[in-house]
């Protein structure tokens, strides 16, 4: 069982035993799976890989002989997202302990559930290339350390030191010029196709107010300079919020506790026991029951002829029960705004949870600085809700 990124679309997949290639097809799942037990009892190496749910596949793998050695090549694809200037590329390489139950839950059959063992250590190495123009960007990796060769017009990646698979692999590129829109067409039969991206300027809204509902992760995986680096950043977002705005804060683990149970306006006096509170603040609440905590949170009334209203979701965890926790959140009527912090945050449902409720999803690893996120993510909120967007293609497309 092995991840990748909830938008990354695979493309290809080959497998090599002991110096003979396969390369796979795709079939329908019942077929597929009659071929596989069939190639088993025959007494071949089949190998079939299912898509599993929210970014996870497996590799069913079978009548692999001793002293045999098994290769499999993934071809991968997957958008550039620009934040702030910066584009990210995140390649997963952790399965860590998810909380609830992967058969009921996630979908997996017994055999495809993964075993996490603290203790096991596996190598990892990566050799990227970047090529054109992103070629001549600053590049710099906050999860390992790297150095970048130039190659032509290429500048290839790879790691200093010897590395494991305790942690995602993040690299960031930030180009020269500020790429704020690029397209691409291809032909297909006789049609083109077209992909555009663009990166909107939005006016200044400052002063628009806020509904913010503050959530934080207090399970004991946050324990340490997680939970430390959350109440830093909120500390500093407390500078941020003005009179017109309103603020809860609510903590989880195994329950979810109300540390502030009611929207209230945010006057000084208001800001200062807030921070007290946050300085208050330890990882020892248990696990991490993230449903219920999101669904305590929609509860607290907030009015809707006051403006919309926004959640604050700053985390570690990574669930089993992702499509119950969407659903119940595009109902509630909040966008949800998700913080994912450590060495491999539940990339999946985050994003999810901000895309279905028109919020943002940021994904830091232990080196990035959460202050400057949580800022970033509330400057954001204050930004409008909609954008009315028209693309003149030259033609009447097709969708």
């Amino acid at each position: 069982t092995f991840p990748l990124t909830s938008e990354t679309v695979l493309r290809e997949l080959s497998v090599e035993i002991n110096g003979k290639t396969m390369r796979a097809r795709v079939l329908p799942k019942k077929k597929a799976e009659r071929d596989y037990e069939s190639a088993i009892e025959s007494g071949d190496t089949p190998v079939m890989v299912q898509a599993a749910k929210h970014g996870l596949y497996n590799a069913n793998i079978g009548n692999i002989l001793p002293g045999e050695q098994l290769a499999i090549e993934l071809h991968t694809a997957q958008p550039l997202k620009q934040i702030d200037g910066t584009f990210r590329i995140r390649i997963p390489t952790v399965i860590s302990s998810n909380y609830g139950d992967s058969e009921i839950d996630g979908g997996l059959e017994p055999h495809q559930t993964p075993v996490t063992k603290t203790l096991e250590v596996h190598p990892f190495s990566i050799e990227l290339r970047i090529n054109d123009t992103l070629a001549k960007s600053t590049l710099n990796s906050p999860s390992h350390s790297i150095h970048a060769l130039e190659e032509g017009q290429q500048r290839i990646i790879r790691l200093t030191e010897k590395a494991y698979l305790d942690r995602d692999f993040i690299l960031l590129i930030t180009p020269e010029k500020d790429a704020r829109a690029s397209a691409s067409v291809a032909t297909h039969a006789k049609h083109y196709l077209g992909m555009v991206s663009f990166t909107p300027e939005f006016k200044n809204n400052a002063g628009r107010a806020l509904n913010l509902k503050v959530l934080v992760d207090c399970s004991g995986s946050m324990a340490g300079e997680r939970i430390d680096q959350a109440k830093a950043a909120l500390t500093e977002l407390m500078l941020h919020l003005n009179t017109d705005d309103r603020l809860s804060l609510t903590v989880f683990g195994s329950d979810a506790r109300h540390l502030i149970s009611t929207l209230t306006p945010c006057s000084e006096e208001m800001i200062r026991s807030t921070v007290k509170a946050i300085n208050n603040i330890d990882a020892n609440l248990g696990g991490t029951e993230m449903h219920d905590a999101l669904e305590a949170t929609y509860a607290i009334e907030w009015g809707q002829r006051q403006g919309n209203c926004d959640i604050l979701l700053i985390t570690d965890g990574d669930i089993w029960n992702i499509d119950a926790v969407v659903a119940s959140a595009i109902t509630s009527d909040h966008r949800v705004f998700a913080m994912g912090v450590g060495s491999a945050p539940g990339e999946s449902l985050l994003n999810k949870l901000a895309t279905q409720t028109g919020g943002i999803c940021d994904l830091l690893s232990r080196n990035e600085d959460m202050t400057t996120a949580v800022i970033r993510l509330f400057k954001r909120m204050r930004q409008g809700q909609e954008l009315a967007l028209n693309i003149d293609w030259g033609s009447k497309p097709t969708w």
